[in-house]
């Protein structure tokens, strides 16, 4: 398995004898560290989708728990198959993004599977994937809280995620010209917001379902983090009053879901 990733995708290829696939319409991307339980059926939905061209990039990040064992023993079916040290999800997916070659872009979460064979041939159709149309999402199935998460319409977009980035696919030419900051936790917000400013064609497909996705709980830390940076990156486009109004009304509905699981556990506690 490589072990450095060159600057020179295609001398990466021939070096590493990876194969190569130009006519893929979409390239799916899986991003993995130790999650040696649920690999196989992350990479088996993918595999196993009918209907659209797709080929399968791994990103590992030297997982040590024995997930690089069950990546070598799929080496024949992947595109490209890398693991090496990364700086976090958001470089493992611009990592992946380089080495890709479908016009079309899709990321998946180690743990998350495809909703159905169809799920991306549902997502794509001459309709909605004209030239000129940069994102396409659909709807998710949340493993964890057992419910459909519908996609929102386009136009909710400033006002946080209308959709999980494992639902939607993107043309290649944008991620490349617009890779993910690494040094966010809501890059992906960030780089939706940006499109949409920027006023790339983006369609919505809620009738859709996507992905299952193992979406773990967030931290409150975390929680916190992610909506002081949705609200920056939104000003950062858009200052307005309701944006502000919004995100001030977020803002305390975290503090209050905190404060009352706070309480139930200090009660649980004694």
């Amino acid at each position: 398995m490589p072990s450095m990733l060159t600057e020179d995708v295609d001398a990466f290829r021939k070096e590493n004898d990876l194969s190569i696939v130009d006519d893929a319409d979409i390239s799916v991307i899986i991003v993995v560290k130790d999650c040696v339980g649920r690999i196989r059926q992350t990479i088996d939905s993918a595999l196993y989708q009918a209907g659209v061209a797709t080929e399968l990039v791994v990103i590992d990040a030297v997982s040590t728990d024995g997930t690089t064992d069950i990546l070598e023993s799929y080496r024949s079916k992947l595109s490209i198959l890398v693991s090496e040290p990364d700086n976090g999800i958001y470089d493992a997916m611009n990592k992946g993004v380089r080495l890709s070659r479908g016009q079309w872009i899709l990321f998946l979460n180690c743990g998350d599977t495809f909703h159905n064979e169809h799920s991306l041939s549902a997502l794509v159709s001459d309709q909605t994937c004209s030239s000129s149309v940069g994102i396409v999402y659909g709807s998710v199935f949340s493993e964890r809280r057992r419910k459909l998460i519908r996609a929102k319409p386009p136009h909710r977009i400033p006002y946080g995620m209308v959709c999980s980035h494992q639902s939607m696919i993107c043309k290649r030419s944008l991620l490349l010209d617009n890779p993910f900051d690494q040094h966010l936790v809501a890059a992906d917000f960030g780089f939706l917001v940006k499109l949409y400013f920027d006023r790339v064609p983006i369609i919505s497909r809620p009738e859709v379902t996507v992905t299952n996705n193992m979406d773990g709980g967030v931290s409150d830390v975390q929680q916190q983090l992610i909506v002081s940076e949705w609200r920056q990156i939104a000003f950062a486009y858009q200052h307005t009053y309701g944006i502000y109004l919004h995100y001030s009304v977020l803002s305390l509905k975290v503090r209050i879901k905190q404060t009352l699981r706070g309480m139930v556990t200090h009660r649980d506690g004694k």
